[in-house]
């Protein structure tokens, strides 16, 4: 016949795994968000490195371009500190 007791103690069981089962679902949840978090808060990263790079690039090679296209066009700079022009056309320094 069925006992009781047996009963009672399956559905113990049951519901101790069905319990097992929320909270493993629950932290598996939890660890998919927060890996979605970093893996957008890398991206963010990235992008912000990568800007600081180009800014970076476009400081350190600007004057190397504006050297080149002086040279290209022919024109006079003033040295750093020499008088600057009173006109806008290219001035020569003395």
């Amino acid at each position: 016949m069925i006992d009781a007791g047996r009963v009672g103690f399956l559905l113990f069981v049951a519901m101790l795994l069905g319990l097992a089962l929320v909270s493993f679902r629950t932290a598996h949840m939890r660890a998919v968000y927060e890996m979605t978090e970093m893996v957008e808060q890398e991206q963010e990263i990235r992008q912000e490195i990568w800007q600081q790079r180009l800014a970076l690039s476009m400081a350190m090679e600007r004057p190397q371009w504006l050297r080149g296209r002086v040279e290209l066009l022919g024109l006079d700079l003033c040295p750093v500190g020499g008088e600057k022009p009173d006109d806008l056309r290219v001035a020569q320094c003395e």
